[in-house]
């Protein structure tokens, strides 16, 4: 039987799927608590589990190591927010990463000895082909919201994410995030450690981000978490469950069967 892990960084991003997977079962570990299901899909049975690591590298860090030792998912996967910091990419626009890589990493002096490497995912093009699977039940539950909400029709993306320990929220933090890191879409608190944990033990990740802010002076915690409440949550709840298809390579709807 194969295991999917998820994690989140905030409830908010996660409580929509614990509502869908209703009831399941809480494992309460040393570092941290996990929520599991038995789900069947395409005529497969999967053990889900979910946790919410809080923000930070640290704390996605540890979560997704306790994880792997207690759960052994055959992939882990890390979705929630993101703020934008290419031009590309807009409020409400789904990426599908691809890479990662810290924006917070500085070895000074050494850095010519010991050059950064992107982690890269494994599951990005299975993860992007997936979602254009469904480009029409997204264009029914989310892109209608986003249109409705921001006045623009959402994209999906499949691109590089940059990680860091500091919520960027300033024109000029972007820009130097811009400056640094040209190819880098969008900026969030958590992803490369998950990708650096599952790497270390040779296990596939995937991760899918939601464009909730512009990094940037016009950032209001209140409209970014309002904004994953009534929307960000349920989209990344729907795409957890049609993750399933990555290791089933059926095109059905989710049974339902729990």
């Amino acid at each position: 039987m194969k295991s999917i892990g998820i994690i989140f960084a905030m409830d908010e991003e996660l409580f929509r799927l614990l509502e869908m997977i209703e009831p399941y079962k809480v494992v309460d570990g040393v570092l941290g608590r996990f929520y599991t299901r038995l789900v069947e899909y395409g005529g497969l049975e999967f053990q889900l589990v979910l946790t919410k690591s809080g923000m930070g590298k640290v704390r996605a860090a540890a979560h997704a190591t306790e994880m792997l030792i207690k759960f052994a998912p055959s992939a882990v996967m890390s979705f929630g927010l993101s703020g934008a910091v290419s031009e590309l990419v807009g409020i409400g626009d789904l990426v599908v990463v691809n890479s990662v890589l810290q924006h917070d990493f500085d070895l000074g002096s050494l850095a010519d000895l010991s050059h950064q490497q992107p982690k890269e995912s494994q599951l990005a093009q299975r993860m992007g082909d997936l979602l254009a699977g469904y480009s029409d039940e997204l264009d029914e539950i989310w892109s209608s919201r986003v249109s409705d909400t921001f006045g623009r029709i959402p994209r999906i993306h499949i691109g590089t994410v940059i990680t860091g320990d500091r919520l960027i929220t300033s024109n000029a933090e972007r820009a130097i995030l811009k400056d640094r890191f040209p190819g880098a879409l969008c900026v969030d608190m958590e992803i490369y450690s998950v990708a650096q944990v599952a790497k270390l033990a040779n296990t596939p990740w995937a991760g899918i981000k939601i464009i909730s802010d512009e990094a940037n002076d016009s950032f209001n915690p209140r409209e970014v978490m309002s904004f994953c409440n009534e929307h960000g949550s349920s989209v990344l709840a729907q795409i957890a469950m049609w993750s399933f298809e990555i290791f089933t390579g059926t095109n059905g709807e989710w049974t339902g069967n729990l």
